[in-house]
């Protein structure tokens, strides 16, 4: 059975971080360990909490905070020298079916050229309805789609996706070595949509595993559509139509009409999606 090194980043999050160790004590698939990434966290745990974590995962504490993508990378890194043979990029602020890592494993077992599989992710709170089910990314208009809703025939059928969100993401380690670990320019947010865009571009496959099912309290970390998350995405956006738009003008300009469309709609205000136009202008990357 293949070792999997499932990796939580924690910030200011370490009742969640527990209760998503909890589910996972209770997984089916047995050849594992979880690796704790503490993301130079400004609150610090309780005795009780620091305790727990100590004791039933790796548990490691980055000097400063190093974003989504620093904090997977390192979690990366420790599960190597753990001779991992998949990693398991997960949530901390989620919870877990049973048998959801071995449904996981057997797509990538099953396939070949498997470099990416997800799985259903519903709403923590609302457990009937999907958060996430697979998506795709536009290359000619740089716009990620994320299915979800409540069960469909497309939500429940197992297909290959060109986008698999972070919160979900089990990767063997040898596609690892031949892409590289996470690009950590972005450090919030676009940085799982990169990844899948090298990874497809390397010759894999992705594939959502609708039988794989966790439950997902979406945005505990950074909070549901604050401007701070949409000037990131915003910003990020960009910086991924640059990269990988196939012609990038066009591109560029489906975006902005797309854009336009949320912010009158209400989906997106005008002043963050402004500041991460002009971050992208003025080139600045990583942490804002």
């Amino acid at each position: 059975m293949d070792k999997v090194g499932i990796i939580l980043v924690n910030y200011n999050g370490y009742k969640d971080t527990i209760e998503c160790i909890n589910s996972l004590q209770k997984i089916s698939y047995k050849n594992y360990i979880v690796i704790v990434i503490d993301n130079a966290s400004t609150q610090i745990p309780t005795d009780t909490q620091a305790k727990y974590l100590k004791e039933n995962s790796l548990y490691y504490r980055t000097a400063r905070n190093l974003g989504f993508s620093g904090g997977n990378n390192i979690g990366i890194k420790i599960a190597k020298e753990n001779n991992c043979n998949f990693v398991l990029l997960l949530n901390n602020d989620t919870t877990v079916s049973p048998n959801f890592l071995d449904a996981l494993m057997a797509i990538q077992l099953q396939y070949a050229n498997v470099g990416i599989v997800t799985g259903k992710i519903n709403f923590y709170y609302s457990k009937d309805k999907i958060w996430s089910a697979g998506g795709m990314y536009n290359r000619n208009t740089g716009v990620t789609t994320q299915y979800g809703g409540y069960e469909s025939k497309l939500n429940s059928s197992m297909r290959r996706i060109t986008f698999a969100t972070g919160c979900l993401m089990l990767i063997p380690m040898e596609v690892i070595d031949k892409v590289g670990e996470l690009t950590e320019t972005y450090f919030l947010y676009s940085e799982d949509t990169d990844y899948c865009q090298r990874v497809l571009d390397a010759g894999y496959y992705i594939y959502y595993c609708p039988e794989s099912i966790i439950y997902h309290k979406v945005s505990a970390t950074v909070g549901n559509a604050t401007p701070i998350q949409e000037r990131y995405m915003m910003r990020n956006n960009l910086y991924m139509i640059s990269k990988y738009g196939r012609v990038k003008g066009i591109a560029f300009l489906c975006f902005f009409l797309f854009t336009i469309k949320e912010i009158i709609r209400g989906r997106k205000h005008l002043k963050p999606t402004l500041k991460g136009l002009n971050d992208f202008v003025h080139r600045k990357t990583g942490k804002i």
